[in-house]
Protein backbone atom coordinates (compact mmCIF):
# COMPACT_ATOMS: atom_id res chain seq x y z
CA UNK A 1 0.00 0.00 0.00
CA UNK A 2 1.48 3.33 -1.13
CA UNK A 3 1.39 6.39 0.69
CA UNK A 4 -1.37 7.84 1.54
CA UNK A 5 -3.48 5.02 0.41
CA UNK A 6 -5.84 3.30 2.26
CA UNK A 7 -8.10 0.37 1.99
CA UNK A 8 -11.74 0.01 2.19
CA UNK A 9 -14.43 -2.98 2.03
CA UNK A 10 -17.62 -2.51 -0.19
CA UNK A 11 -20.13 -4.84 0.44
CA UNK A 12 -22.42 -5.23 -1.69
CA UNK A 13 -24.67 -7.68 -3.66
CA UNK A 14 -25.16 -5.43 -6.90
CA UNK A 15 -22.02 -5.82 -9.45
CA UNK A 16 -22.42 -2.39 -10.59
CA UNK A 17 -23.23 -0.43 -7.28
CA UNK A 18 -19.53 -2.04 -6.27
CA UNK A 19 -18.33 -1.08 -9.40
CA UNK A 20 -19.16 2.56 -9.27
CA UNK A 21 -18.20 2.90 -5.48
CA UNK A 22 -14.99 1.04 -6.41
CA UNK A 23 -14.35 4.23 -8.76
CA UNK A 24 -15.33 6.54 -6.73
CA UNK A 25 -13.07 5.42 -3.71
CA UNK A 26 -9.89 4.98 -6.01
CA UNK A 27 -10.58 8.80 -7.06
CA UNK A 28 -9.55 9.48 -3.37
CA UNK A 29 -6.88 7.57 -2.78
CA UNK A 30 -8.32 4.54 -1.68
CA UNK A 31 -7.71 0.69 -2.41
CA UNK A 32 -10.38 -1.19 -3.21
CA UNK A 33 -11.40 -4.62 -2.11
CA UNK A 34 -15.07 -5.95 -2.56
CA UNK A 35 -17.83 -8.85 -0.98
CA UNK A 36 -20.81 -9.52 -2.91
CA UNK A 37 -22.19 -11.13 0.71
CA UNK A 38 -22.23 -10.17 4.38
CA UNK A 39 -20.71 -14.15 4.97
CA UNK A 40 -17.48 -13.11 2.05
CA UNK A 41 -16.77 -10.26 4.42
CA UNK A 42 -16.51 -11.95 7.50
CA UNK A 43 -14.31 -13.87 5.45
CA UNK A 44 -12.17 -11.29 3.98
CA UNK A 45 -12.63 -9.51 7.78
CA UNK A 46 -10.56 -12.46 9.44
CA UNK A 47 -7.09 -11.70 7.30
CA UNK A 48 -7.35 -8.09 6.22
CA UNK A 49 -8.00 -4.56 8.28
CA UNK A 50 -9.51 -1.80 6.00
CA UNK A 51 -9.22 1.67 7.19
CA UNK A 52 -13.28 2.04 6.13
CA UNK A 53 -16.31 -0.66 5.44
CA UNK A 54 -19.13 0.47 2.85
CA UNK A 55 -21.85 -1.90 3.65
CA UNK A 56 -25.35 -2.22 1.60
CA UNK A 57 -28.49 -2.05 3.53
CA UNK A 58 -30.64 -4.47 1.90
CA UNK A 59 -28.96 -7.62 0.60
CA UNK A 60 -29.94 -11.27 0.39
CA UNK A 61 -29.30 -13.44 3.63
CA UNK A 62 -27.82 -11.13 6.38
CA UNK A 63 -28.69 -7.69 5.66
CA UNK A 64 -26.67 -4.72 6.30
CA UNK A 65 -27.78 -4.23 10.14
CA UNK A 66 -27.50 -7.56 10.88
CA UNK A 67 -23.61 -7.53 9.47
CA UNK A 68 -23.12 -4.46 11.15
CA UNK A 69 -23.79 -6.09 14.43
CA UNK A 70 -21.50 -8.75 14.13
CA UNK A 71 -18.80 -7.05 13.36
CA UNK A 72 -19.03 -4.18 16.05
CA UNK A 73 -19.35 -7.58 18.00
CA UNK A 74 -16.12 -8.91 16.94
CA UNK A 75 -13.40 -7.19 18.61
CA UNK A 76 -10.48 -7.28 16.05
CA UNK A 77 -13.32 -5.20 14.19
CA UNK A 78 -15.54 -3.24 16.33
CA UNK A 79 -13.29 -0.23 15.74
CA UNK A 80 -13.50 -0.50 11.82
CA UNK A 81 -16.06 2.88 10.96
CA UNK A 82 -18.61 1.13 8.48
CA UNK A 83 -20.74 3.70 6.51
CA UNK A 84 -24.03 2.31 5.68
CA UNK A 85 -25.46 2.83 1.80
CA UNK A 86 -29.24 2.88 1.75
CA UNK A 87 -31.80 4.35 -0.56
CA UNK A 88 -33.47 4.68 2.28
CA UNK A 89 -32.10 8.69 3.43
CA UNK A 90 -34.73 9.47 6.01
CA UNK A 91 -33.84 10.77 9.29
CA UNK A 92 -35.17 8.32 11.06
CA UNK A 93 -33.37 5.65 9.25
CA UNK A 94 -30.06 7.69 9.61
CA UNK A 95 -30.72 7.72 13.19
CA UNK A 96 -31.34 4.24 13.93
CA UNK A 97 -28.26 3.02 11.44
CA UNK A 98 -25.88 5.54 14.26
CA UNK A 99 -27.95 3.88 16.87
CA UNK A 100 -26.69 0.33 15.50
CA UNK A 101 -23.24 1.26 15.76
CA UNK A 102 -22.95 3.36 11.84
CA UNK A 103 -20.28 5.75 10.91
CA UNK A 104 -22.67 7.39 8.84
CA UNK A 105 -25.10 6.41 6.07
CA UNK A 106 -24.10 7.08 2.35
CA UNK A 107 -27.06 7.50 -0.10
CA UNK A 108 -27.37 5.19 -2.84
CA UNK A 109 -26.68 5.63 -5.68
CA UNK A 110 -23.84 7.65 -3.78
CA UNK A 111 -22.51 10.87 -5.69
CA UNK A 112 -19.32 12.41 -5.58
CA UNK A 113 -20.27 15.02 -3.75
CA UNK A 114 -21.72 12.65 -1.06
CA UNK A 115 -19.20 10.28 -0.87
CA UNK A 116 -16.43 13.53 -0.13
CA UNK A 117 -18.99 14.95 2.51
CA UNK A 118 -19.13 10.97 4.09
CA UNK A 119 -15.13 10.93 3.76
CA UNK A 120 -14.67 14.06 5.48
CA UNK A 121 -16.79 13.78 8.17
CA UNK A 122 -14.74 10.75 8.87
CA UNK A 123 -11.75 12.27 8.12
CA UNK A 124 -10.09 9.55 6.04
CA UNK A 125 -10.12 12.05 2.74
CA UNK A 126 -7.30 12.15 1.25
CA UNK A 127 -5.53 14.59 0.15
CA UNK A 128 -4.82 15.24 -4.14
CA UNK A 129 -2.06 13.74 -5.65
CA UNK A 130 0.39 16.53 -6.97
CA UNK A 131 -0.44 17.13 -10.66
CA UNK A 132 2.97 16.57 -13.01
CA UNK A 133 3.83 20.25 -14.73
CA UNK A 134 2.40 20.27 -18.54
CA UNK A 135 5.72 20.95 -20.77
CA UNK A 136 5.54 23.31 -23.19
CA UNK A 137 6.19 20.67 -26.04
CA UNK A 138 2.66 19.18 -24.93
CA UNK A 139 1.51 18.19 -27.99
CA UNK A 140 -1.13 20.58 -29.76
CA UNK A 141 -4.91 20.04 -29.36
CA UNK A 142 -4.75 18.71 -33.40
CA UNK A 143 -1.65 16.21 -32.06
CA UNK A 144 -3.28 12.97 -31.33
CA UNK A 145 -2.85 12.34 -27.44
CA UNK A 146 -0.27 9.82 -26.27
CA UNK A 147 -1.37 7.08 -23.58
CA UNK A 148 0.04 8.86 -20.65
CA UNK A 149 -1.68 12.43 -21.08
CA UNK A 150 -4.32 10.60 -18.75
CA UNK A 151 -1.92 10.77 -15.90
CA UNK A 152 -1.95 14.51 -16.16
CA UNK A 153 -5.55 14.32 -14.65
CA UNK A 154 -7.19 13.86 -11.24
CA UNK A 155 -6.00 11.13 -8.86
CA UNK A 156 -8.99 9.51 -10.20
CA UNK A 157 -6.63 7.04 -12.24
CA UNK A 158 -9.10 7.08 -15.39
CA UNK A 159 -7.73 3.88 -17.71
CA UNK A 160 -7.55 4.79 -21.22
CA UNK A 161 -9.65 3.43 -23.84
CA UNK A 162 -6.86 0.31 -24.11
CA UNK A 163 -6.82 -0.17 -20.71
CA UNK A 164 -10.59 -0.11 -19.79
CA UNK A 165 -11.85 -2.92 -17.47
CA UNK A 166 -13.78 -5.52 -18.79
CA UNK A 167 -17.25 -6.66 -17.85
CA UNK A 168 -17.39 -9.89 -18.57
CA UNK A 169 -20.56 -12.07 -18.34
CA UNK A 170 -22.90 -9.29 -17.21
CA UNK A 171 -26.13 -8.58 -18.89
CA UNK A 172 -27.00 -5.36 -21.36
CA UNK A 173 -28.63 -3.61 -17.75
CA UNK A 174 -25.50 -4.22 -15.58
CA UNK A 175 -23.27 -2.91 -18.38
CA UNK A 176 -25.73 0.07 -18.83
CA UNK A 177 -25.30 0.69 -14.88
CA UNK A 178 -21.75 0.83 -14.90
CA UNK A 179 -21.00 2.61 -17.65
CA UNK A 180 -23.48 5.25 -16.28
CA UNK A 181 -21.76 4.91 -13.09
CA UNK A 182 -18.32 5.41 -14.85
CA UNK A 183 -19.46 8.29 -17.26
CA UNK A 184 -20.62 10.38 -13.88
CA UNK A 185 -17.23 9.69 -12.52
CA UNK A 186 -15.52 10.69 -15.48
CA UNK A 187 -17.77 13.94 -15.69
CA UNK A 188 -16.61 14.36 -11.80
CA UNK A 189 -13.24 14.14 -12.81
CA UNK A 190 -13.82 16.81 -15.64
CA UNK A 191 -15.35 19.19 -12.96
CA UNK A 192 -12.17 19.09 -10.60
CA UNK A 193 -9.86 19.45 -13.40
CA UNK A 194 -7.84 22.89 -13.41
CA UNK A 195 -6.61 24.65 -16.19
CA UNK A 196 -3.43 23.73 -17.25
CA UNK A 197 -4.39 20.37 -18.19
CA UNK A 198 -6.54 21.02 -20.58
CA UNK A 199 -5.20 17.96 -23.08
CA UNK A 200 -5.88 15.86 -20.30
CA UNK A 201 -9.34 17.55 -20.44
CA UNK A 202 -10.21 16.71 -23.87
CA UNK A 203 -9.10 13.16 -23.90
CA UNK A 204 -11.29 13.19 -20.50
CA UNK A 205 -13.99 14.61 -22.73
CA UNK A 206 -13.02 12.14 -25.74
CA UNK A 207 -13.61 9.36 -23.03
CA UNK A 208 -17.14 10.58 -22.25
CA UNK A 209 -18.03 11.00 -25.80
CA UNK A 210 -17.15 7.54 -26.49
CA UNK A 211 -19.05 6.19 -23.30
CA UNK A 212 -21.95 7.91 -23.97
CA UNK A 213 -22.22 6.66 -27.63
CA UNK A 214 -21.85 3.14 -25.75
CA UNK A 215 -24.56 3.66 -23.27
CA UNK A 216 -26.98 4.90 -26.36
CA UNK A 217 -26.47 1.85 -28.26
CA UNK A 218 -27.10 -0.37 -25.36
CA UNK A 219 -30.02 1.39 -24.57
CA UNK A 220 -31.53 0.77 -27.94
CA UNK A 221 -30.68 -2.42 -27.73
CA UNK A 222 -32.37 -2.30 -24.69
CA UNK A 223 -35.37 -0.85 -25.66
CA UNK A 224 -35.99 -3.71 -29.05
CA UNK A 225 -35.07 -5.99 -26.75
CA UNK A 226 -37.99 -5.13 -24.27
CA UNK A 227 -40.36 -4.58 -27.65
CA UNK A 228 -39.71 -8.37 -28.26
CA UNK A 229 -40.02 -9.33 -24.64
CA UNK A 230 -43.07 -7.54 -24.49
CA UNK A 231 -44.33 -9.17 -27.53
CA UNK A 232 -43.11 -12.83 -25.95
CA UNK A 233 -44.85 -12.28 -23.04
CA UNK A 234 -47.91 -10.99 -24.36
CA UNK A 235 -48.17 -14.71 -26.43
CA UNK A 236 -47.05 -16.40 -22.88
CA UNK A 237 -49.79 -14.22 -21.29
CA UNK A 238 -52.45 -15.61 -23.70
CA UNK A 239 -51.14 -18.73 -24.08
CA UNK A 240 -51.67 -19.17 -20.15
CA UNK A 241 -54.95 -17.04 -19.68
CA UNK A 242 -56.00 -20.11 -22.77
CA UNK A 243 -54.54 -23.32 -20.20
CA UNK A 244 -55.95 -21.59 -17.24
CA UNK A 245 -59.28 -21.60 -18.99
CA UNK A 246 -59.39 -25.15 -20.10
CA UNK A 247 -57.75 -26.37 -16.53
CA UNK A 248 -60.43 -23.87 -15.27
CA UNK A 249 -62.77 -25.90 -17.38
CA UNK A 250 -61.91 -29.19 -16.51
CA UNK A 251 -61.45 -28.33 -13.14
CA UNK A 252 -64.83 -27.44 -13.44
CA UNK A 253 -66.32 -30.54 -15.02
CA UNK A 254 -64.23 -33.01 -12.53
CA UNK A 255 -65.68 -31.26 -9.42
CA UNK A 256 -69.65 -31.44 -11.36
CA UNK A 257 -68.51 -34.99 -11.56
CA UNK A 258 -67.58 -35.94 -8.06
CA UNK A 259 -70.92 -33.79 -6.78
CA UNK A 260 -72.78 -36.10 -9.13
CA UNK A 261 -70.70 -39.14 -7.93
CA UNK A 262 -71.63 -37.81 -3.70
CA UNK A 263 -75.28 -37.14 -4.94
CA UNK A 264 -75.33 -40.94 -6.18
CA UNK A 265 -73.45 -42.06 -2.63
CA UNK A 266 -76.72 -40.03 -1.13
CA UNK A 267 -79.14 -41.53 -2.71
CA UNK A 268 -77.89 -45.14 -2.36
CA UNK A 269 -77.16 -44.02 1.26
CA UNK A 270 -80.69 -43.11 1.63
CA UNK A 271 -82.22 -45.89 -0.09
CA UNK A 272 -80.31 -48.33 1.89
CA UNK A 273 -81.62 -46.66 5.13
CA UNK A 274 -85.00 -46.92 4.15
CA UNK A 275 -85.31 -50.47 3.00
CA UNK A 276 -83.50 -51.01 6.52
CA UNK A 277 -86.39 -49.24 7.88
CA UNK A 278 -88.96 -51.47 5.78
CA UNK A 279 -87.18 -54.24 6.51
CA UNK A 280 -87.04 -53.80 10.81
CA UNK A 281 -90.86 -52.93 10.17
CA UNK A 282 -91.98 -55.95 8.55
CA UNK A 283 -90.23 -58.02 11.38
CA UNK A 284 -91.89 -55.53 13.90
CA UNK A 285 -95.09 -56.71 12.08
CA UNK A 286 -94.56 -60.53 11.96
CA UNK A 287 -93.32 -60.52 15.45
CA UNK A 288 -96.59 -58.56 16.48
CA UNK A 289 -98.44 -60.91 14.92
CA UNK A 290 -96.73 -64.04 16.18
CA UNK A 291 -97.90 -62.21 19.38
CA UNK A 292 -101.14 -61.41 18.51
CA UNK A 293 -102.24 -65.03 17.34
CA UNK A 294 -100.47 -66.08 20.51
CA UNK A 295 -102.77 -63.65 22.75
CA UNK A 296 -105.91 -65.04 20.50
CA UNK A 297 -105.23 -68.64 21.22
CA UNK A 298 -104.99 -68.09 25.06
CA UNK A 299 -107.82 -65.62 24.91
CA UNK A 300 -110.18 -68.22 22.86
CA UNK A 301 -108.57 -71.38 25.38
CA UNK A 302 -109.82 -68.90 28.29
CA UNK A 303 -113.15 -68.37 26.99
CA UNK A 304 -113.71 -72.14 25.98
CA UNK A 305 -112.73 -73.11 29.64
CA UNK A 306 -115.17 -70.54 30.61
CA UNK A 307 -117.82 -71.41 28.55
CA UNK A 308 -117.11 -74.82 29.84
CA UNK A 309 -116.98 -74.61 33.34
CA UNK A 310 -120.86 -72.23 33.22
CA UNK A 311 -122.17 -75.36 30.99
CA UNK A 312 -121.54 -77.23 33.68
CA UNK A 313 -122.56 -75.59 36.51
CA UNK A 314 -125.78 -74.92 34.19
CA UNK A 315 -126.13 -78.96 33.62
CA UNK A 316 -126.15 -79.50 37.61
CA UNK A 317 -128.30 -76.78 38.65
CA UNK A 318 -130.60 -78.32 36.26
CA UNK A 319 -130.07 -81.88 38.09
CA UNK A 320 -130.82 -80.42 40.88
CA UNK A 321 -133.79 -79.05 40.26
CA UNK A 322 -135.00 -81.93 38.42
CA UNK A 323 -134.46 -83.99 41.65
CA UNK A 324 -136.00 -81.56 43.42
CA UNK A 325 -138.96 -81.69 41.49
CA UNK A 326 -139.41 -85.68 41.45
CA UNK A 327 -138.95 -86.06 45.18
CA UNK A 328 -141.86 -83.89 45.04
Amino acid sequence: MSMGERLALVVDDSKSARFALRKYLESHAFRVDTADSARAAYAWLQTQRPDLIFLDHVMPGEDGFTALQHIKQDPQTADIPVVICSSNEGSAFVAEARSRGAADVLAKPPTPEQLRRVLQQLGTQAPPLPRPAVDAATPSASTPVPAAVPQAATPGRVPTPAAEPAIDGATDTARLDELRAELDLLRAELSSSSGDAAQATEALQARASAIEARLSAIEQRLASDLASSRKHLDKEIEALRRHGEQALAALRAQHESALEALRAEQQRTLDELAQRHAQERDSQRRQFDIELRVIHKQLRAELERAIHTAREQTLQELRARLLAALNK
